[in-house]
Parts: C-alpha cells; sequence; structure tokens
C-alpha cells in the first residue's frame, strides 16, 4: 500500500445485508497521508477569524511608557520631567 493506494472496506450501512447498495465503501490509509490530507484540508478551508483594529490604538506609547516606570519603581515621573531644569 502505498500514498496513491488504499484498502477499500465495504461497510455496512443499514437494511438487508445482501443487498450491495446498503454497503459503503471506507478506503483505509497509511496514518501519515491521512494526517497529511487533515492538514491540508485545514489549511485550504483556514479564514480570517479576526481583523485589525482600526483607529486609535488602546495604549498609546505614553502609557507603555508610565507602566514601564511605573514597574521600575519610579514615582511621581510626570511632575520630576516637568520640574528639571533645562
Amino acid at each position: 500500500m502505498s500514498r496513491n493506494n488504499g484498502i477499500i472496506c465495504p461497510i455496512h450501512m443499514k437494511g438487508n445485508v445482501m443487498m450491495c447498495d446498503n454497503y459503503r465503501a471506507v478506503t483505509l490509509l497509511y496514518a501519515t497521508y491521512k494526517i497529511l490530507a487533515n492538514i491540508l484540508y485545514t489549511i485550504y478551508k483556514w479564514k480570517a477569524y479576526a481583523t485589525r483594529l482600526k483607529g486609535r490604538p488602546r495604549v498609546r506609547w505614553e502609557d507603555e511608557v508610565s507602566n514601564d516606570l511605573r514597574k521600575m519603581g519610579v514615582t511621581n515621573s510626570k511632575q520630576r520631567t516637568q520640574e528639571r531644569k533645562q
């Protein structure tokens, strides 16, 4: 059995066992081929579910700087910057 070949197994669905119309053919393939086929199918069917937000970002760079200063333990950073000598 190779990548292009498989074993076809008839599976009984319903009704009379003696009638061929009541069977469904299932092809047994190698596991690696099945995994590869599943990955390719997932990539093919994938759609972006989110888009980039429009407008102003939620957090400005000033907010990021003030958060970083707060994490470093700097207190009164705005007041210090306004009172510094030029």
